[in-house]
């Protein structure tokens, strides 16, 4: 039976990258593979380059269910609403409170700019072992009044706060191509990115999606500002790259004849040593 590896760009990009048990695990799971299925192109070339995986790949994201993002509908356990005046700009981070994601970089970037703009509110959806230092930063900072936290939420609650703010961030340290980042392109956001994994195949894609250095929140606060002093606040149309690039049906359908290929691979390959 033949072996298809799957990988979400954390093992390979970071954890072997910092841990040699972890790259020597890689590397023996990459040697008995006869594929391998990733969600951005970065994944492929650590694998081809630095464990010298030789097999066939196939990159695609999971991508969007057409069905959850139809039926977000309202939300059921949060309350959010834009308090306030129509001016307030909200910025959305939507992943988990852990260091791999970067949360605390969105929240000293946040408060950078908060500093040179009264606008700007955050809203911050996730949990994670950093809650509580979160929750510090945020008060230390006096930015009590000017975030909102949701802790964890549906996937189409996501969606549906998603068509309630103005810019989406993500300061992870490592990513492949994220759930949240695929629905925020959906909604039409600008979205402001770490330039590490799959993230830069997004922004050569997408219109209004823009790189700052990883662990830098001065350069992601100059974002934020920028896109908050902007004169009107905008949205894009990805409708046709989401569906180049991330529809969830036409992603299984290649990933399951990518299986199927691998098998017919093995086959030939078995009855030729036979």
């Amino acid at each position: 039976m033949p072996y298809v590896a799957v990988s979400y760009a954390f093992d390979v990009l970071q954890e072997a990258a910092v841990n040699a048990e972890a790259a020597a695990s890689v590397r023996s799971m990459l040697d008995l593979c006869d594929g391998l299925l990733v969600d951005c192109k970065a994944v492929i070339q650590c694998a081809r380059e630095n464990f010298r995986f030789k097999g066939p790949a196939i990159v695609r994201p999971w991508g969007l269910d057409e069905f959850n993002r139809s039926s977000s509908g309202s939300l059921k356990s949060h309350s959010f609403s834009r308090l306030g005046s129509d001016s307030e700009v909200w910025v959305a981070s939507m992943r988990n409170f852990t260091m791999t994601h970067g949360v605390l970089d969105v929240v000293r970037a946040f408060g950078e700019a908060a500093n040179q703009n009264e606008r700007l509110r955050l809203l911050m959806v996730g949990d994670g072992p950093l809650r509580g230092e979160v929750h510090d930063m945020i008060n230390r900072l006096g930015l009590s009044e000017r975030v909102k936290i949701l802790g964890k939420v549906s996937e189409g609650e996501i969606s549906h706060l998603l068509e309630q703010v103005d810019i989406y961030v993500s300061a992870s340290i490592v990513d492949g191509t994220s759930i949240s980042l695929l629905q925020a392109l959906a909604a039409g956001l600008p979205v402001l990115l770490s330039d590490v994994g799959g993230n830069p195949e997004w922004v050569d894609r997408c219109e209004g999606a823009y790189l700052f250095e990883s662990g830098n929140e001065h350069h992601l606060a100059k974002l934020i500002l920028d896109e908050a002093d902007r004169e009107s606040l905008c949205r894009y149309d990805r409708s046709q790259i989401l569906e180049e690039y991330a529809d969830w049906n036409q992603n299984a359908d290649d990933i399951f004849e990518f299986c199927q290929q691998v098998i017919r691979e093995q086959k030939i390959s078995h009855q030729s040593a036979i």
